[in-house]
């Protein structure tokens, strides 16, 4: 996994729930390093999360205007179905972070249209990066958490079986759940638990103990029972998707594949992932460059 990949996922961390509040005179250098360089803390008007969470008169105010107590909401059983729908691996709603509000204000013209794919067709989406290490799978996750902070249920899953960016960003790899990681107090995904709408789903497609034994396209198609669209990150190998079938990845059945880019590098590695993938029978509907750009 990249760098830029890293300091996304570091943008969303709640630093302060385990440290002492920050300085009231931190620098913009200090919380570049804390948050990642893709939040920007420079206007009057943006403070970092870590600020936000540790003032109490705005700890809980995207949950419920009255201060410190949680909503009490009970929880619907889950079916068997629902738990499982993952091979091997335990899905977990979460909740999404108020600060994806700026992934909005970031994004550009081919970002959007992007979404707007993404919640209008529906469907299972896989993000494959054009090139090493270009972003796919901040790209993928940026997605997933604006679809979802608009309002749409989304599922985002990690099927890269070579690096697993996403699992490993998060947290969970060898069968442990996003339940799991929250309740070990994992900081890369305490900032996933703050918010009234809980309508993100993360999981992970192949365990590396065993990927390529199990397909797994029935179980992503069931999560579009109640998510408007599975996002399915693939990773940056273009041909293990489809000369390598002992690696899984090709055993899935998308819809339809995005392409993601580096803004600075030339047409020719796109050129070829578009060429392998129809020639395998996918349909690419776009290519749009990696917000870790």
């Amino acid at each position: 996994m990249s760098y830029t990949d890293q300091a996304f996922i570091k943008a969303f961390r709640t630093d302060g729930l385990n440290e002492p509040p920050a300085r009231a005179g931190a620098t913009h250098t200090e919380e570049s390093f804390h948050h990642g360089p893709h939040v920007k803390f420079d206007s009057g008007q943006k403070r970092p999360l870590s600020h936000a969470m540790n003032e109490p008169s705005r700890r809980l105010d995207f949950v419920q205007a009255d201060p410190f107590v949680p909503p009490q909401r009970e929880q619907p059983a889950r079916s068997q179905r629902e738990e499982q729908a993952i091979a091997g691996v335990c899905v977990q709603n979460v909740a999404v972070p108020s600060i994806v509000r700026e992934l909005v204000e970031l994004c550009g013209a081919d970002y959007r249209r992007m979404l707007a794919f993404a919640s209008r067709t529906g469907g299972v989406i896989g993000f494959l990066g054009a090139g090493e290490q270009v972003g796919c799978t901040t790209t993928a996750l940026a997605c997933a958490l604006a679809v979802a902070e608009s309002g749409a249920p989304v599922a985002v899953i990690d099927a890269d079986i070579i690096k697993n960016g996403l699992a490993r960003s998060l947290g969970f790899l060898h069968n442990r759940s996003i339940a799991s990681t929250i309740t070990h107090g994992s900081a890369a995904a305490d900032s996933l638990v703050y918010s009234a709408n809980e309508n993100i789903t993360f999981g992970l497609a192949f365990d590396q103990g065993a990927s390529g034994q199990r397909p797994v396209s029935g179980a992503l198609r069931s999560l579009l029972a109640c998510h408007a669209a599975v996002l399915v990150d693939l990773g940056s190998d273009v041909e293990s998707i489809v000369t390598h079938p002992a690696r899984g990845a090709d055993s899935l059945t998308l819809d339809s594949i995005i392409l993601v880019r580096d803004a600075q590098a030339g047409g020719g590695e796109v050129a070829f992932a578009h060429r392998v993938l129809v020639a395998a029978g996918h349909t690419v509907v776009g290519v749009v460059d990696s917000f870790a750009a």
